[in-house]
């Protein structure tokens, strides 16, 4: 199938993960009206904050985004993977606005050797981890916040997802372009594997897909936001088996019904992430280095 004779939309079948939200909703039905800034990054990160925005909606919580240049009373901050040494040092705006705000809920992430983090952590926060190491790391700090275990957004996505949907700039109008052109020969198994400090075995990848389409702000358009969404979900479609170290393309292969194994990354995000949340499908099962 040439992926260039793309003219009509369709829709992509996914299977939701039923989750408990009472935890999470609790918390943010507690702080009343707040400002949200989803995490910079990847696809994977638009993944988490398309998932987060549909979640918002269901439950018709009292939120806006968060713009340039404000400093909200009550903020809370999308979930990711950006609280551990390798990347923490692009947060640096993030803690001052953390710092000044009188409420702060951070979703659902991962935290790993961050003690600039750990020293402003007090009884202002509440911060959900998404797998026990994480979990347990912020427990053994000894600080004032509110620590909680719950899983990661993405798996709350909900609503339709669609295929062929127009790109709404030019630049991810190329973007997308380029990546069909590279991954279009591509059938049954593929590898999707991350090619940065967070890889453990530098394996042998079809395409980092993740960051096909570059890096976003956490200002982004939410129509950027959810095409981001959905080209990475109309991707992932035409394979069967996918193997990779990269957590959302991990968990939107999983929610598609694709065959998914799971390789680790530097701190141990996907195999926690793997026994918090994925380790009961059938679909999905964690490579083992030894075996």
């Amino acid at each position: 199938m040439n992926w260039f004779k793309r003219s009509q939309s369709s829709m992509i079948n996914y299977y939701p993960i039923g989750l408990d939200d009472s935890l999470l909703l609790s918390e943010l039905l507690s702080i009343g009206f707040f400002s949200y800034m989803p995490n910079s990054g990847n696809m994977g990160d638009m993944l988490i904050a398309e998932s987060t925005l549909r979640w918002f909606d269901k439950y018709d919580l009292r939120w806006s985004r968060l713009q340039e240049d404000q400093w909200p009373e009550v903020f809370v901050y999308g979930g990711g993977g950006a609280w551990i040494s390798n990347w923490v040092d692009g947060l640096h705006h993030v803690m001052n606005i953390m710092q000044k705000a009188k409420k702060i809920v951070i979703l659902p992430s991962s935290f790993d050797d961050v003690p600039d983090f750990i020293k402003i952590l007090d009884e202002r926060f509440v911060v959900f981890c998404r797998e026990k190491k994480s979990f347990d790391y912020l427990l053994s700090q000894n600080t004032k916040a509110k620590i909680l275990l719950d899983h990661d957004m993405a798996f709350r996505l909900l609503g339709n997802l669609q295929s062929n949907i127009k790109a709404p700039t030019k630049k991810l109008k190329k973007l997308s372009k380029n990546l069909l052109k590279k991954v279009n020969h591509l059938s049954g198994d593929v590898c999707l594997f991350r090619m940065d400090s967070e890889s453990l075995g530098h394996y042998g990848t079809d395409c980092d897909l993740s960051d096909a389409l570059g890096w976003f702000s956490s200002y982004e358009a939410r129509e950027v936001i959810s095409f981001a969404v959905n080209f990475m979900f109309e991707v992932l479609d035409k394979f069967q088996t996918v193997k990779t170290d990269r957590l959302h393309i991990a968990i939107a292969a999983a929610l598609l019904g694709k065959d998914v194994v799971m390789y680790d990354n530097s701190y141990g995000k996907i195999s926690g992430v793997y026994s918090q949340t994925l380790s009961s499908l059938t679909n999905v099962q964690l490579y083992n280095r030894k075996g």
